[in-house]
């Protein structure tokens, strides 16, 4: 296949689509590299979530621990009110034997079902120091000795923790009357309850036991380690408990990596406020993320790899497509700003080979019809330009006459002087063809001696409010008869009903460069249904059928000449009647500037 290629003249090699499929192969690398990332993430997310694990377990064993020490402890405090207890302490010389042993007896099963409602209680102890005995679960009645008398002792030794050590076992210890009430010294009775030290090891057992050789937990107090547990291997309870009493404090739970006889373990605690004891589980971290670790050393050369691969595919594309790409787009742009005699090379036989020459060829031609079409729609544009200015009624010069003649028959000669001279500016202006434009401020002074002229004829009935005019409104050109045809609109349509008070304003505006001719009238005929017709009628202002006079004519001019953000817009104005605005955009910015300082 690849020979029957060659031998037809196409390279392979040398087309693009060879050159995107290789690019795409190194994408998919990356893409690979990009995933084995995520992989990565995850086996951190994995480890988090060990660890999570491993001391939401702690978290739980010290709540349930608290729970049953709250509930032991409630059971110790309602047996405190034992009837039975309370009669054997305070009145025994009142009791003959039966009573007695009645109460005793009564006594010791309270004192046995609060035994058996735990399996860490091993033994509760009532001791009535008067009458020199004790009443217990185990046995029925005995007299004190020194190691009840010790027990007896630790009452109120005890703020830093509920228990106090008693060899294999730790004492829960109450008195009656409490401390806190202030009725004697000395207490009636004491009530002590017995925890087992293997039993709360045995309940740490579901917690810390772990598959993982070296792992293990324990409970640590003020009083030292109270219970722990440990799996196979060496317990380090003791030199993790020195280590955990410096983790700074603050956190009722939380994780630390410590290093320990050369081994890193992640050890985690809870701390029980209520206890004043610490839950604590340590597991090597070597046992636990050992299979992780060993992705790391990969994971760093495929990033050496990918990092490589990143640079060429970015070196690869850059070469193939981007800089070839970029010297077509540059030389679209130098045809935009007309220049067209320019050539592009390319010495690869490849597509942009193609793209080349095709644009080099594009470029000859347009040099070649440049002339044809766009001047000729030059030349269009303005044989309708001259078109839509032969189309300017002059009607109003007939009353005109009418005026001169009757000024003559008064032997008004001074205003017939005047008067002729006005008209005299005003025929030259709409009869000159030498120029296809002029400034802006002739054909404004044209319109204002159109409005004087018609002020003689309409002195009775209309008055003409003609604004100063703004300095920047004297440089831009326009086409001839842009304003006049806007006022002529007014004296023949917008007060051709109004008796009297007629009021036509001519004012300017500029914002930025926007200059805005507004002429306003008060007449009535004018209603916001044929405002809007008419500027429907501007929006389809290149419609065949459309009569090119007055209004529309000079929209029409204006949108040759300055563009589409141009033209004629009417609404209803302040006065109550027509408001017309031509808006020019010009090159140069500028804003209106206050009277004093207009020239």
């Amino acid at each position: 296949m690849l020979i029957k290629m060659l031998r037809v003249g196409f390279h392979w090699p040398n087309s693009i689509f060879f050159r995107l499929l290789l690019v795409l192969i190194l994408v998919f690398a990356l893409a690979y590299a990009v995933g084995f990332a995520v992989y990565n993430w995850g086996v951190e997310t994995v480890r988090a979530e060990i660890s999570d694990s491993m001391k939401s377990q702690v978290i739980n064993y010290r709540e349930n621990l608290e729970k049953e020490i709250d509930r032991i402890q409630t059971l110790q405090y309602e047996t405190l009110n034992d009837e039975s207890l309370y009669l054997l302490a305070t009145i025994p010389g009142s009791m003959n034997k039966y009573e007695r042993a009645q109460s005793i007896l009564r006594l010791k099963q309270h004192l046995n079902a609060v035994k058996n409602s735990s399996a860490m209680i091993v033994d509760v102890i009532a001791y009535i120091p008067r009458s020199n005995f004790k009443v217990s679960s185990e046995n029925v009645y005995d007299r004190l000795n020194e190691r009840d008398i010790w027990a007896i002792g630790q009452i109120g030794k005890t703020a830093s923790s509920l228990f106090v050590r008693d060899g294999d076992s730790y004492i829960m210890t109450a008195r009656f009357p409490t401390p806190n009430t202030g009725a004697r010294s000395n207490p009636l009775y004491v009530l002590n309850i017995k925890i087992d030290k293997r039993s709360l090891e045995q309940a740490l057992k579901p917690v810390m036991d772990s598959d993982n050789n070296g792992s293990g937990g324990f409970l640590i107090g003020d009083g030292g380690i109270y219970a722990e547990f440990h799996a196979q291997g060496e317990a380090l309870s003791d030199s993790l408990a020195e280590s955990v009493s410096r983790i700074p404090g603050g956190r009722d739970s939380g994780s630390a990596s410590l290093l320990l006889k050369g081994n890193r373990y992640m050890v985690f605690y809870s701390v029980s406020r209520k206890l004043n004891l610490t839950a604590v589980k340590y597991v090597p971290e070597s046992n636990v993320f050992h299979k992780l670790k060993g992705y790391v050393y990969w994971f760093w050369m495929f990033t050496v790899v990918f990092s490589a691969l990143i640079l060429i595919v970015g070196i690869s594309i850059y070469r193939i497509i981007h800089r070839p790409l970029l010297e077509l787009v540059r030389s679209f742009r130098k045809v935009e700003y007309g220049q067209f005699d320019i050539q592009i090379e390319h010495r690869r036989n490849d597509e942009f080979k193609y793209l080349y020459s095709r644009f080099n060829t594009m470029v000859t031609n347009l040099r070649t019809l440049i002339d044809q079409v766009y001047r000729q729609k030059i030349l269009a544009q303005r044989a309708e330009l001259k078109h839509l200015q032969s189309q300017i009624s002059p009607h109003f010069l007939y009353n005109s006459f009418f005026i001169l003649h009757n000024m003559v028959n008064a032997e008004d000669y001074e205003n017939v002087s005047v008067f002729t001279k006005q008209l005299g500016s005003y025929l030259e202006y709409i009869t000159r063809c030498a120029d296809d434009e002029v400034p802006l401020i002739k054909d404004i002074e044209h319109a204002r001696i159109y409005c004087l002229i018609q002020a003689r004829r309409f002195r009775n009935r209309i008055r003409v409010e003609f604004a100063e005019l703004p300095s920047s409104f004297r440089e831009p050109r326009v086409p001839r008869l842009i304003v006049q045809p806007l006022i002529e609109n007014v004296f023949a349509h917008g007060l051709r009903n109004k008796l009297k008070d007629g009021v036509i304003r001519i004012s300017f505006r500029t914002c930025g460069r926007m200059r805005y001719i507004t002429i306003e009238d008060n007449g009535e005929e004018m209603t916001h249904e044929e405002a809007a017709r008419l500027n429907a009628l501007f929006a389809d202002n290149w419609n065949e059928e459309q009569e090119t006079t007055g209004l529309l004519n000079v929209h029409r001019r204006l949108l040759l000449k300055f563009g589409k953000n141009s033209g004629i817009a009417v609404s209803i104005g302040e006065l109550g009647g027509l408001k017309v605005t031509a808006a020019l955009e010009t090159d140069k910015e500028e804003e209106d500037a206050p009277a004093n300082d207009r020239g």
